[in-house]
């Protein structure tokens, strides 16, 4: 699940080697030195076929937005996490995590800085967990902070609701690392 799947098609990314070789080579001195590093330096933007791409700023902007947004780009930075914005199609997915610093978030799947800022939110906390056995308990934790980027305060329902989803998409997860 963690893994990263050969980029075929649309992206500027020929094989799982180039895009890790990508993400490796992108280490700002903002993100290497500071606190608060550039938003180019935090996003990498893969090339867009129709032109129409989502700037980092934005996407900085937007997750400045609310707590758990401003505590994912603390992670990012704290990290060294690098987050490739890919604009291939992939279907039914809309970003994968893998490892502890590298993500990729699917912005033709998203198609709104709000939705790629939930995205990213999710993938930084699944980067931050990165355990051998990734769980169905872990992913409701990331579901949950990436739903607290619109309305911080979830009701029980909401977070009932989102148990239900992940129980729904994610069968073959073990609820808990035994």
């Amino acid at each position: 699940m963690k893994d990263v799947e050969t980029h075929i098609g649309k992206s500027r990314f020929s094989s799982r080697n180039d895009l890790i070789m990508e993400l490796d080579k992108v280490k700002g001195k903002g993100i290497e030195g500071t606190k608060e590093a550039r938003p180019s330096e935090m996003f990498i933007n893969d090339f867009a076929l129709d032109g129409q791409r989502i700037a980092p700023k934005n996407l900085h902007r937007e997750l400045r937005k609310s707590e758990i947004g401003r505590e994912t780009l603390d992670l990012i930075v704290e990290n060294k996490n690098r987050i490739l914005l890919d604009y291939s199609k992939k279907q039914g997915v809309y970003g994968q995590a893998f490892g502890a610093d590298k993500s990729i978030v699917y912005v033709a799947n998203t198609q709104s800085v709000q939705k790629t800022a939930q995205i990213i939110i999710h993938e930084v906390t699944r980067n931050r967990i990165n355990s051998a056995t990734y769980t169905r308990r872990e992913e409701v934790i990331a579901h949950i902070r990436e739903a607290k980027h619109l309305n911080p305060n979830l009701s029980f329902g909401e977070i009932r609701n989102i148990i239900n989803q992940v129980d729904r998409l994610y069968p073959e997860l073990p609820y808990r690392k035994e």
